[in-house]
């Protein structure tokens, strides 16, 4: 089973949500947030610019959005926060274990390593929803299959509508 439902749809595309709560799944939702993530590509990771911001407005339970939003913010300090103490604590001898052509890329990719545990408790309790946003598509995730299919059925990613459905019934 995934730990997460993947729909990609065009970046030119206005997603069209069920009129459900992205975070409960509850019917009727009484309010909308935005829900944004920084552009990243190859590029960004080895110049450090991001490529563009993207968001979304997604239906939501007035009750809902601001555990959401919690999680969302505490999340990405987390990721912040376990750099930087990795970072003071080994950055020295990290930095003495590279040779100078590659200590820049190699910097990133220790770091990336070492915050492992926090994507794998990431992966295994995905957020009820998140979103991705790449050069060409972005990349909706939900927690709920359910959701998943109907966002996709509403978007007319028919192909991957069939998909979750048959993973549903497996």
């Amino acid at each position: 089973m995934p730990l997460s439902t993947d729909v990609e749809l065009s970046i030119n595309i206005r997603p069209q949500f069920p009129n459900c709560c992205i975070v409960c799944s509850g019917e009727r939702p009484d309010t909308t947030m935005s829900v944004g993530d920084l552009a990243v590509g190859w590029f960004s990771f080895f110049t450090d610019i991001p490529e563009g911001w993207g968001s979304v407005t997604v239906p939501v339970h007035a009750t809902c959005k601001k555990p959401f939003k919690l999680r969302r913010w505490l999340t990405r300090i987390g990721y912040l926060a376990i750099a930087v103490i990795l970072w003071w604590q080994f950055g020295e001898q990290i930095e003495a274990l590279l040779p100078e052509i590659i200590r820049r890329p190699g910097r990133k990719v220790i770091l990336i390593a070492m915050m492992l545990p926090v994507v794998l408790i990431e992966m295994f309790k995905p957020p009820r929803f998140d979103i991705a946003v790449g050069k060409y598509y972005v990349t909706f995730e939900f927690a709920d299959m359910r959701y998943a299919a109907a966002f996709a059925e509403h978007n007319n990613e028919l192909r991957r509508y069939r998909e979750i459905l048959s993973e549903l019934r497996a």
